[in-house]
């Protein structure tokens, strides 16, 4: 890869020295809502640890709120920094976004889900930095309405607005992580399509690996499984839109002709007492294993057999990727960036949201089949590695910060 050598001025900082000569390369600032351990938060880690120094050094931002990721984004080399917004919509948040591309001379922001998107396109506009906006959701679709509270048909209009005004006064360059995502972005927001790219989320598919048959053996006996069960497991914010409910009712059909059926739910959030008090009305208490929020799913991917996926609405699906990369066949929901993700027939089936009966019947030929679960997560395991690597990803990414600079007249 070819250093960029840019001649120094208040956007760039030297990061190196070769030959007598400086590298000076862009500064970037990365910008997300929180640091916990969300999807959007730990795609972010993952690629910023696989970026290379000497096309640009960043700082990391986070609007508020868990910052269990600082540390390992701090390891990494980046400086990170809480601006303590009390919550995400807090108008505070574009005065101290602005002061930051200020004080710490940024070239460019990239932003990450909604609010942090919204301040950084007004600080941007104010400072003249150009913006990349990441969209992760279907956050403009009917379906995500679906027993989600937050988006309310008038919570929802003022948000979109918003996003549109915005969108018209800086342009900024916008990532769709699926196609899915970048067609609800063109239709919803009126954007033009050119500026809106789809750089799926990606996976450290070297670390990501299928489980030797001691690793499994140690997985299971670690969370208490017999060694012979049939195991299903769900990984993902327990939260209405995930589709925990559907699950536990497949799981309740499938009781009776799978006594050896255990469910795993690895996740945390407001709705577990209720999924536990509707697992004791359905009768499957006792196979299915609330594990909390885990930090490191190879474990849980160890012990398992099928991942499912049954989210009533879905902009990607990373836990779907992370379960292909180890070797897993999944049964997701046909929705959105997941209906993109899971070729039905080959890595796994794809069945009607909300119908726990199809969901059923899928988990029910994968967990009959040894044969047919070996070859679909052999068939994942490959396309995981072909088209959802984060080292490709990162790449992209950086290609693309070195396309808007050069466009904008800040050719590092």
């Amino acid at each position: 890869m070819a250093l960029h050598r840019c001649p120094p001025g208040p956007r760039h900082a030297v990061v190196d020295r070769v030959g007598g000569r400086e590298i000076v390369v862009p500064r970037i600032l990365h910008l997300i809502e929180s640091l916990g351990r969300g999807g959007a938060e730990t795609v972010l880690a993952a690629t910023l640890r696989e970026m290379e120094p000497t096309r640009h050094t960043g700082v990391v931002a986070y609007l508020g709120g868990p910052a269990d990721l600082r540390e390992t984004i701090e390891e990494l080399g980046y400086e990170v920094i809480d601006l303590g917004l009390r919550r995400p919509a807090d108008p505070r948040g574009v005065a101290r976004v602005r002061r930051l591309l200020v004080s710490r001379g940024i070239a460019l922001v990239h932003a990450h889900l909604y609010f942090p998107g919204l301040h950084a396109k007004l600080a941007g506009w104010r400072t003249r930095v150009p913006v990349v906006c990441s969209l992760h959701n279907l956050m403009y679709e009917p379906e995500i309405r679906i027993a989600n509270p937050r988006f309310a048909p008038w919570k929802q209009v003022p948000l979109r607005i918003g996003d549109r005004v915005t969108d018209r006064l800086v342009r900024p360059e916008l990532i769709a992580v699926s196609e899915a995502v970048r067609r609800s972005a063109i239709a919803r927001l009126g954007v033009d399509p050119a500026r809106v790219v789809t750089i799926p989320d990606g996976v450290d598919t070297k670390a990501l690996t299928p489980a030797s048959p001691d690793e499994r053996a140690a997985a299971r006996r670690e969370l208490g499984l017999p060694r012979d069960a049939s195991v299903v497991a769900v990984v993902g914010r327990l939260v209405p839109l995930k589709g925990h409910a559907t699950l536990l009712d497949a799981v309740a059909r499938l009781r009776g002709a799978s006594p050896a059926l255990r469910l795993l739910v690895a996740g945390g959030g407001a709705l577990e007492p209720e999924l536990r008090a509707l697992a004791a009305r359905l009768g499957v208490g006792d196979v299915v294993r609330f594990l909390g929020p885990r930090g490191d799913v190879r474990g849980i991917h160890a012990a398992s057999d099928v991942l499912a996926a049954p989210s009533l609405s879905e902009g990607f699906g990373l836990a779907v990727v992370e379960a292909m990369a180890a070797g897993l066949p999944c049964v997701a929901s046909r929705t959105g960036g997941l209906a993109e993700i899971v070729e039905d027939g080959a890595t796994g089936f794809l069945v009607m949201p909300r119908d726990p009966a199809d969901l059923a019947d899928a988990l029910r030929r994968l967990l009959g089949d040894a044969e047919l679960r070996h070859r679909f997560g052999d068939r994942a395991r490959a396309v995981a590695q072909a088209r959802y690597d984060v080292r490709d990803s990162a790449g992209r990414l950086e290609d693309l910060y070195a396309a808007v600079l050069a466009r904008r007249g800040r050719p590092c």
